[in-house]
């Protein structure tokens, strides 16, 4: 089923898909699976990765590096659980940080982020991006843990945020 999802999404991107399916021998007798799905996609001329690997780590990992360093462009968007959000007055869970106001004004047209903060809103979907320059480039990465129900369902727009940074910024 994973497999159909992300060949499907990676012939929709007319993009290029590796998996690697792997049994790890512990060495004591167990076994666990371990299933690394990559996507590499070229949007603008600029290249997308996309990394979930299941089994002995539940984890996804989205970078876009652009070939030139982007000024007062960087920023930092975090997640509070929701068991955090309990015990705090604010009850926003994402908190951006940035001293840019075009980052901003980005956030709040950007469909995909909205999506973003949906999902996190109603899962456990507890993303962290960050964009920065990076030596003589500029590099926005997105982290988040696949261990909560339907992860699957962050793919699409997580790959739709790199997209519509990359038209709002190119």
């Amino acid at each position: 089923m994973l497999s159909k999802l992300f060949k499907d999404i990676a012939e929709e991107e007319g993009a290029k898909l590796e998996i690697t399916d792997e049994i790890l021998d512990f060495g004591d007798g167990s076994r666990c699976p371990h299933l690394v799905y990559k996507i590499r996609l070229i949007y603008k001329e600029k290249h997308i990765n996309f990394i979930n690997k299941t089994g002995t780590q539940f984890y996804g990992l989205v970078s876009c590096d652009f070939p030139e360093k982007l000024k007062n462009l960087e920023f930092e968007i975090t997640t509070r659980s929701h068991f955090t959000s309990l015990f705090v007055k604010n009850k926003e869970r994402i908190k951006i940080t940035t001293q840019s106001a075009k980052i901003n004004s980005f956030l709040k047209q950007s469909s995909a982020f909205r999506e973003l903060v949906q999902i996190s809103n109603n899962t456990a979907f507890e993303p962290w991006i960050l964009a920065k320059n990076i030596e003589e480039k500029y590099n926005i990465t997105t982290k988040y843990s696949l261990q909560f129900s339907d992860w699957t369902q962050s793919i699409r727009p997580i790959i739709k945020f790199q997209k519509e940074f990359i038209d709002y910024f190119n």
